[in-house]
C-alpha cells in the first residue's frame, strides 16, 4: 500500500521535487562576455563598442547603451560561442533610449565549428520604441559555434543601436516588462 504521508506530513512536495529533479533543467540562458564574442566590421560611434552588445550588464545605468553605429549604416554582426550550444531562441535588446533607434528587420545565420552552414532563420522584425528585450523563438539549431545576426534594414531612426543580446536553448513566452526587474527575469 502507498503511503501519502509520513508522520502526518504529505509526501507531495517531496515527489514533485524528485520528479522536477529527474526533469530536463529549464532553458539556459546564454549571454554575457564568457559565452559570447560579438565582432563586425561595422564601424562603432561615441565608444559604444561591439562588444557591449555581449557583456553582460543589466543594472543601470551601464544598461542603457551598448553598440552604436553613424546613421544609415547596416552589416553582420558575429556573435561567436565558446562551446557549440544548441539554441532555440534569440534574445534582443533593441534601442533601449526609445529613439525608434536600432534593428527592423534581421536574419540570424548558424554555423558549426567547421564553418559550415546550419541554415538561417526567418527573417524577423523589431519593435520600434522598445524599452525591455524582445524574443525570438525560433526551431531549436543544434552544435551551433557561431550565429551571424544579419541586419537587414533599420527603423524609423537610421541608427543602428543594439543594447544586449541573449540566447536560449529552449522556447519561452515572449513579454515586454516595463520595469527594470522584469527585463531581468527575462534573462534567466
Amino acid at each position: 500500500m502507498f503511503r501519502t504521508t509520513i508522520s502526518g506530513r504529505s509526501l507531495l512536495p517531496a515527489l514533485f521535487l524528485g520528479l522536477s529533479l529527474l526533469a530536463a533543467p529549464a532553458g539556459a540562458t546564454i549571454m554575457g562576455p564568457g559565452q559570447i564574442t560579438a565582432s563586425t566590421t561595422i564601424p562603432s560611434q561615441g565608444g559604444f563598442t561591439i562588444d557591449q552588445i555581449c557583456d553582460g550588464l543589466l543594472t543601470a545605468p551601464g544598461w542603457f547603451n551598448g553598440f552604436a553605429v553613424n546613421p544609415g549604416i547596416i552589416g553582420t554582426i558575429h556573435l561567436d560561442f565558446a562551446t557549440p550550444q544548441a539554441l532555440g531562441d534569440f534574445v534582443l535588446w533593441n534601442d533601449v533610449n526609445v529613439g525608434a533607434e536600432g534593428i527592423s528587420q534581421f536574419r540570424l545565420d548558424f554555423f558549426d565549428a567547421a564553418n559550415a552552414s546550419l541554415g538561417s532563420s526567418p527573417v524577423f522584425v523589431g519593435p520600434i520604441g522598445q524599452v525591455a528585450p524582445a524574443i525570438y523563438p525560433f526551431v531549436v539549431v543544434e552544435n551551433v559555434k557561431r550565429v551571424d545576426l544579419v541586419v537587414l534594414t533599420l527603423n524609423p531612426s537610421p541608427r543602428l543601436e543594439v543594447r544586449e543580446v541573449a540566447f536560449n536553448w529552449s522556447d519561452v513566452v515572449a513579454s515586454e516588462p516595463s520595469t527594470f526587474g522584469g527585463v531581468k527575469a527575462l534573462f534567466r
